[in-house]
């Protein structure tokens, strides 16, 4: 057999799990085991190798699932997206998506930490700052767009997952939240800290429009017209975000 294929052949048995046909004619026995448990030594140190990754990745849909059942869902997404990436990073990158098919719950709590890991890695960007926003003449407002920086994310979940990750995160035991709407903003700080912000509904709606690309003065009014009474508070939403450093500095 050539090497290529050979390669290929350890890679198929090793990746699935099964014996493949003739595995005698390939591998050799050892005086205590046949080829075929030689060869699933392999396999199942790989699945250990992955079903580590994801629980490193996912530690909080771990400890809602319990280390059983976390196995058998890890072990199934593995079967339906085998690792195809060098970068292990990119081993869960459908988890949260895979979840979402069996558990609302569990599909946001993941998609929650797959965020994180995504703002962490995120590309940096110059972002705008306080005094450039205060740099802008009144007339230009209106039309402004405000686009957020490759590091920096919104979420909307159905339930409070980051109420329950932060209490993960804190060394609590949190249980299954009932059903309750949130809304998250998560950036990286210049020393690659992530982190996260419940967001009102208003403040979700006004970010989202603008970083799709609506100009200031209409992603504003879509904002009022949830809460009429915000106006007022919308001016040190702005001082904050831009302290932040969310938004993307506007080329010149």
């Amino acid at each position: 057999m050539k090497l290529v294929r050979l390669q290929r052949w350890m890679q198929d048995a090793v990746q699935t799990g099964a014996t493949p046909a003739r595995v005698d004619a390939v591998v050799l026995p050892s005086r205590a085991l046949s080829a075929a448990e030689r060869l699933g030594i392999y396999s199942g140190m790989y699945f250990s190798r992955l079903l580590e990754v994801l629980e490193q990745d996912f530690a909080a849909v771990r400890h809602a699932t319990g280390a059983a059942r976390f196995a058998a869902l890890a072990r199934a997404y593995l079967n339906a997206h085998p690792s195809t990436h060098p970068n292990l990073n990119q081993l869960g990158a459908h988890f949260a998506g895979d979840l979402l098919r069996r558990s609302r719950f569990l599909g946001e709590l993941a998609r929650l930490e797959r965020t994180v890991q995504e703002v962490f890695d995120a590309a940096r960007c110059p972002s705008l700052t306080e005094p450039d926003l205060a740099a802008v003449p009144p007339q230009r407002w209106a039309a402004m767009n405000l686009r957020l920086t490759p590091s920096t994310r919104l979420l909307a979940s159905a339930y409070p997952v980051n109420a329950y990750y932060q209490a993960f995160r804190e060394g609590r035991r949190p249980r299954r939240p009932r059903r309750r709407n949130e809304w998250i903003l998560l950036w990286r700080k210049p020393d690659y800290g992530v982190w996260r912000r419940p967001l009102t509904r208003a403040q979700f709606s006004l970010l989202s429009r603008l970083d799709a690309g609506r100009p200031l003065a209409e992603a504003l009014e879509a904002a009022v017209a949830l809460d009429p009474e915000l106006a007022g508070a919308i001016q040190p939403w702005f001082r904050q975000w831009s302290a932040e450093g969310i938004f993307q500095r506007p080329h010149a």
